[in-house]
């Protein structure tokens, strides 16, 4: 208060004041009287000899908190290098390792169809040995005996050099174990049977060919070159145009080995029935529609190396089936599977690999490139895929009108699946997916990295599939990187990053909460140790009854937009986070939000920071932690920084936010909202536990609209106003059927008000209220409302202090008023209730200021000291601060 208004206060009630602001004034206790009012206020009672002391408030206990963030152990990349022989190291987009199978520029386009490039080769090479100059392979052993075959050779000949059979066939009657059946370059109108122990050994693969006439019998399965006993080979030859199939062994006892043989549309490479096949340097181009380009099935092994299967048409490039199957391919290429037309089902789909009805299929180096529909299926209890160095990329859907989904790798049925060293290369719509009960994979060292499909997925779990992650990394995606989903459905990972989720160009809000980095919902289940989110429309998302995610050392940078979190827990979802940082995110850090309707939410944070919050839109906030609609947090050693609007907000009926070990601060506007520290509104409880509040605006810590806020240990300081020339700078408010209520509490350098209740109630012990400065008012804009007051209780509000300090208030040390205003559509009218016991008030221009009429001075004075006032009591009318209206 001004030197003159303080002259005219002494003047005018001269008969009740002993003195007014001398050297002894903590001896005097003044009374006056209001002239507005028109009533004599009565002297206060004196002061007391002894007041007790407040207890200070215990700091926060969070070790980590001068490092800004806790010490969160970073994500493991995936361990994909050293490369296999031949492959090329090279990064991804965020700069992860993997290999290369390709050279620069990719797979080459190989011309003669005796030529192939595999993975890890600079370039195309030949099949098999070059043609020789004469009629025979150059290369024929001279350990064995041999029978001689040329095409042109005249009726009768014996097989030898001189006088070679005309027929393969015929050579392959007299041929004895061990033999060799030598076939000249040619063009062979006929099937072959290779017995036991005979090798078909052709000059080259480019000019040896097999032209079988026949027509396919399915009663009678044989194949342009069946195996029909133990160890039959064949090498140096082509199969082209087949109908029958291509290569056939069936039964326990047959058993073949392939090598340098070119196969090109025909029909399929068969092993069945307990049989054994052995593939090496095969080329199978443009397999035939009717059916996949390699099976093995009933029990038959088979083996794939250094093989190259593309443009399959019949839907599949490799099929495995039945129990006791097991298939080994290693160096190899499936490119260019197709779907197929079938008459009765309009769509065969395609697969390049299908492990099926309990087979067993091992890759090692192998690529899978640019087919439709899936890269692998993996399908049926018992049915088992183990890959190493494995790449599937470029997997695009098929024509329009089939339900292909454009997959990296799937798993359902029960199917088993382990894939190390791997690369998911620009797979449409999801790279790996399991599915069903019993369905489970392992992914180990694996990069993913979107295509170019609508909405792709990086990997998803569904219908009570099970999916464990060791490093991996995710990133590039249009649509979500990591979803769980459905009840029994469950996720466990260590050492997973997820990056650069979401669609290019502008994001809207109604399709902003499906784009998230990791999704968790429907009832499922996962656990995640080590995970790092960045540039994700919503980082971590967990919605629906029943779902459940634990979270340790986790780090989000980067992430949320319009109406969406950076880690969002919905509608019945419980989440667990230990040691999680959360940087620079956009809309809202943390958000728990139920619906009043169905189950709660619940979140558990230990460790956690929430940092440098944007709003890079006018749609976004820059919340810190927002809990809503009956969700609940349990929060230990948290920070919240640097973030606008709000640091940490609960609202809705039953909404219920314990927080321990808490520092909000840096709390900033954020267009026409406010910057706010703590609020809690619409019936929401927020109860803070060695908290501290400082450097934010508008109000330090608020409660409104039947909000509770219950403080233990608890410091507020430095509030400023949310603009230069707007009001506000409250250090704790209630107002509107709100509660505060605690103890040790502290408030300090705050604007306007310190502590104040507006139809509301403040029940406070242990308290301190210093440094209360008037409204900045750069303007003037709030000439005779500046405040600059201590404890204010207008509008039927209440506050109650239990041991206490009031000082260095700028105006009043307390103001006890009516109000007459709306706020809010409500009426905050009648008089303010302040009840002080066991305190002081001091060093302020006005120790009390009561404007309520016949108010009962003793409620302000039980065991209280004002000391080094200007005037200790004072009637003459103030304005208070108008409510503020905070977020809700």
């Amino acid at each position: 208060m001004g030197a003159l208004a303080r002259a005219w206060t002494c003047v005018l009630w001269a008969w009740a004041l002993a003195g007014c602001g001398g050297e002894d004034a903590s001896s005097t206790i003044d009374a006056g009287r209001d002239p507005d009012m028109g009533t004599v206020l009565p002297p206060l009672p004196p002061p007391p000899v002894d007041v007790p002391e407040p207890t200070p408030p215990a700091p926060p206990e969070i070790p980590w908190l001068a490092q800004g963030e806790p010490s969160v152990e970073p994500a493991g990349p995936p361990v994909i290098t050293p490369c296999p022989t031949g492959w090329r190291e090279a990064a991804s987009p965020a700069g992860v390792p993997f290999c290369d199978p390709w050279p620069e520029g990719g797979r080459r386009s190989c011309g003669p169809a005796d030529e192939v490039q595999l993975p890890g080769e600079p370039g195309c090479r030949r099949i098999g040995p070059v043609c020789p100059d004469g009629d025979w392979a150059d290369d024929l052993p001279a350990d064995r005996p041999i029978v001689y075959v040329r095409a042109d050779a005249e009726v009768g000949g014996d097989g030898t050099r001189e006088r070679p059979f005309a027929s393969i066939g015929a050579a392959m009657d007299v041929a004895r174990t061990r033999g060799v059946v030598a076939v000249a370059k040619g063009v062979y109108a006929e099937q072959v049977d290779v017995r036991a122990g005979r090798e078909l050994w052709g000059a080259c693969a480019a000019e040896t060919i097999l032209l079988p006439p026949q027509p396919f019998d399915a009663s009678d399965p044989r194949g342009a070159i069946t195996f029909t006993g133990e160890d039959g080979a064949a090498r140096n030859v082509s199969i082209r145009g087949s109908r029958l199939y291509a290569l056939f062994t069936s039964g326990p006892t047959s058993a073949g080995t392939v090598a340098n043989v070119v196969i090109e549309r025909s029909a399929t490479v068969v092993a069945a029935g307990g049989s054994r096949m052995s593939l090496t340097d095969v080329v199978v181009r443009d397999a035939d529609r009717s059916g996949p380009a390699i099976v093995a099935l009933s029990g038959a092994t088979l083996t794939l190396g250094r093989t190259l299967v593309e443009d399959a048409s019949g839907g599949r490039a490799l099929l495995a089936q039945d129990e006791g199957t097991s298939v080994v391919v290693g160096d190899s290429v499936l490119a260019g599977t197709l779907a197929s037309p079938a008459a009765d089902t309009g769509l065969v789909r395609a697969r390049a690999v299908q492990v099926a009805r309990g087979a067993s299929v091992t890759l090692e180096r192998v690529v899978i490139e640019d087919g439709e529909d899936e890269g692998i299926r993996v399908q049926n209890a018992g049915s088992r895929l183990v890959a190493n160095d494995l790449v599937v990329q470029r997997t695009v859907p098929p024509p329009a009108g089939s339900d292909g989904v454009a997959a990296g790798v799937a798993v359902l049925g029960g199917g088993q699946a382990e894939v190390h060293r791997a690369s998911l290369l620009g797979n449409h719509q999801f790279n790996v997916s399991v599915q069903d009960a019993g369905s489970r994979a392992l992914l180990a060292d694996v990069l993913v990295v979107g295509g170019g499909g609508a909405s792709p997925i990086g990997l998803r779990v569904l219908g009570e599939g099970a999916l464990d992650l060791e490093r991996v990394a995710v990133e590039g995606l249009a649509g979500r990187g990591v979803v769980v989903l459905g009840a029994g459905s469950r996720l466990g990972a260590s050492d997973l990053a997820v990056r650069d989720v979401g669609p290019e160009g502008e994001l809207l809000p109604e399709n902003a909460g499906s784009l998230s980095a990791l999704q968790v919902g429907g009832g499922a289940s996962a656990d995640v140790v080590r995970l790092e989110v960045a540039r994700s429309v919503v980082g971590v998302l967990a919605h629906g009854a029943g779902s459940v995610l634990s979270l340790q050392d986790a780090r989000l940078d980067d992430a949320g937009g319009p109406s969406v979190a950076a880690l969002a827990v919905v509608v019945g979802a419980s989440v667990t986070a230990r040691r999680l940082a959360v940087n620079r995110p956009s809309n809202v850090g943390i958000a728990v939000v139920a619906d009043p309707d169905d189950a709660p939410a619940s979140m558990t944070l230990e460790d956690v920071s929430v940092v440098d919050c944007r709003a890079a839109t006018p749609q976004e906030l820059g919340r810190g932690i927002e809990v809503g609609y009956a969700a609940a947090v349990d929060a230990t050693r948290t920070l919240v920084a640097g973030c606008r609007d709000v640091g940490l907000f609960a609202s809705g009926p039953a909404s219920v936010v314990r927080a321990r070990d808490v520092v909000v601060r840096d709390i900033r506007p954020t267009g026409a909202l406010f910057g706010n520290g703590v609020v809690a509104t619409d019936g929401a409880t927020l109860e803070l536990e060695r908290a501290l509040v400082e450097r934010t605006r508008a109000i330090g810590l608020s409660a409104q609209f039947e909000g509770t806020l219950v403080l233990t240990d608890v410091v507020v300081r430095d509030v400023s106003p949310s603009t230069e020339d707007a009001h506000g700078g409250w250090g704790v408010a209630a107002q509107v059927e709100a509660q505060v209520r605690g103890e040790r509490v502290v408030v300090e350098r705050t604007r306007e008000l310190g502590v104040a209740a507006m139809r509301a109630g403040v029940l406070l012990s242990d308290v301190v209220v210093r440094d209360t400065e008037p409204a900045s008012c750069a303007t003037g804009s709030c000439a005779g409302s500046e405040g600059g007051m201590g404890v204010v209780a207008i509008g039927a509000g209440s506050v109650t202090f239990d041991r206490f300090a009031v000082e260095q208030a700028a105006l009043c040390g307390v103001i006890v008023a009516e109000s007459a205003e709306v706020f809010a559509g409500q009426e905050i009218f009648g008089p303010g209730q302040v009840d002080l016991r066991g305190g002081r008030i001091v060093r302020a221009p006005v120790g009390a200021c009561v404007q309520v009429p016949s108010y009962d001075l003793s409620r302000l004075s039980n065991e209280v000291l004002y000391l080094d006032n200007g005037v200790n009591l004072d009637a003459t009318s103030y304005e208070p601060p108008a409510p503020i209206e905070l977020p809700r």
